[in-house]
């Protein structure tokens, strides 16, 4: 289940030597809600946050939290998602794309008529679900999310803009469709 929001304050304490009091839990929240507690996350994106200079403190916790909503990929997480991307198809890397533009939580339905295939699209969710990349949200039918923000966010930066465009057209004609 990742670091709780309490254990990445606790981190935030001790590798900053900042006491931000009544502030610490809901910046521990926040970082707990864009790295899903995961500890390579939380690692990178402090590290990111350093070398912006973007430093937590008491009297200004709102600047700390608006940097980490506002903070792109850490280099650290876009080069391990390249990595992890380098061992998919083409069908599902073109797959997680569009999904990182439609969000973090994405219907199949809107996404399916992709000009995939059934068949191809239906191996380019296993594969991807087989890497770690989405999941399957157990409540939803023919729902899935990724399993953290910040790889879905690395597959979005790592997006060129004019494409980011494109998907984000395709995105919006499966939400038409699917009404």
């Amino acid at each position: 289940g990742g670091l709780s929001a309490d254990e990445i304050s606790e981190f935030v304490e001790s590798a900053g030597g900042w006491d931000l009091g009544p502030e610490l839990p809901g910046l521990g929240q926040a970082l707990r809600d864009v790295t899903g507690g995961n500890a390579f996350l939380i690692t990178e994106l402090w590290r990111s946050l350093l070398d912006r200079g973007t430093m937590p403190v008491a009297d200004d916790s709102s600047r700390f939290a608006r940097a980490v909503a506002e903070l792109g990929s850490p280099e650290g997480v876009r080069e391990v998602v390249s990595q992890r991307l380098a061992r998919l198809s083409t069908a599902t890397i073109r797959l997680l794309e569009l999904a990182a533009a439609a969000g973090p939580d994405f219907d199949l339905t809107v996404l399916s008529e992709d000009g995939l295939a059934d068949a191809e699209l239906h191996a380019a969710l296993e594969q991807a679900i087989a890497h770690g990349m989405i999941e399957e949200v157990p409540t939803r039918r023919r729902d899935y999310r990724f399993t953290h923000e910040r790889v879905r966010r690395a597959l979005y930066d790592r997006t060129p803009g004019l494409r980011r465009s494109e998907l984000h057209r395709r995105v919006a004609e499966g939400l038409e469709r699917a009404r």
